[in-house]
């Protein structure tokens, strides 16, 4: 299951999540409304210094700290 980022509609808090497409997440954690909506995030732009190589390793290690992150809740 990919993460997604979410801003509720209410308080502003902006959080990112694990969750499928179909299944999305909808109450904020901070003030437990049901207005959470998904943040489109543009795709990843490679910078002439950077190798394609690079940018995945930076988003595994990206992910593996998120995953702590999920696994300790």
């Amino acid at each position: 299951m990919p993460f997604y980022d979410y801003e509720c509609g209410d308080c502003g808090e902006q959080t990112r999540m694990f969750s499928t497409i179909t299944n999305k997440a909808k109450t904020c954690p901070k003030c437990k409304q049901e207005t959470l909506e998904r943040v489109w995030q543009p795709a990843h732009k490679i910078q002439v210094e950077q190798k394609p190589g690079d940018i995945a390793k930076e988003t595994i290690r990206e992910n593996r700290e998120l995953l702590k992150e999920f696994g300790r809740k």
